[in-house]
């Protein structure tokens, strides 16, 4: 074999080399934008899942700070919210979530942007402080637990007057909310 032959011989085995480096590189890129193509599209599916749960226009137009006053009775005495467990809200201790929660001072604070107006219901307050309510418990007495030597049962009043919403009664701004088991 020739000089000239074994200088061909190399020219074309470079080039089959070269030829092959770049099919290899382009299967790479090719794999690497197919993985991003299935990443984003699964993040558009996940995203459009959770937000099909979420209202097209949130409850409040922005963040909101709300007070309610909660007087809860049982059997005629005033009875004290849940104890703190851990959260602070504006420095102070609070029982609840940063959205809805008490500083032990009988009110019920709604603070934050609202996306739904059950997320600020009575039954969602209780939920988040720990506590039990609905129409038939408040805390541990139930509707036929004695009160005394009565059968005791829960109202529930708004604003001075009976309200029959129970749990999904929405909290507002200034509201005078009690609470009485007798």
């Amino acid at each position: 074999m020739t000089r000239a032959d074994k200088r061909a011989l190399r020219q074309e085995g470079n080039q089959n080399h070269h030829h092959h480096m770049k099919t290899k590189n382009a299967l790479k890129t090719a794999t690497v934008i197919v993985i991003i193509l299935m990443f984003l599209g699964y993040a558009g599916y996940a995203f459009n899942t959770w937000r099909k749960g979420l209202p097209d226009k949130a409850f409040t137009d922005g963040p909101v700070h709300w007070h309610a006053r909660l007087n809860v009775k049982i059997c005629g005495q005033f009875r004290e919210l849940p104890e703190s467990k851990g959260l602070t809200a504006h420095g102070k201790s609070a029982v609840g979530t940063p959205l809805l929660h008490h500083h032990h001072d009988g009110t019920a604070h709604i603070e934050g942007r609202v996306l739904r107006p059950e997320d600020i219901s009575l039954g969602a307050f209780f939920d988040a402080i720990g506590g039990k309510f609905s129409e038939t418990e408040i805390f541990d007495k139930k509707n036929g637990d004695l009160c005394g030597e009565k059968p005791g049962s829960v109202k529930l009043n708004v604003n001075g007057s009976l309200n029959m919403e129970w749990k999904n009664y929405v909290l507002k701004d200034g509201d005078q909310i009690g609470i009485e088991f007798e």
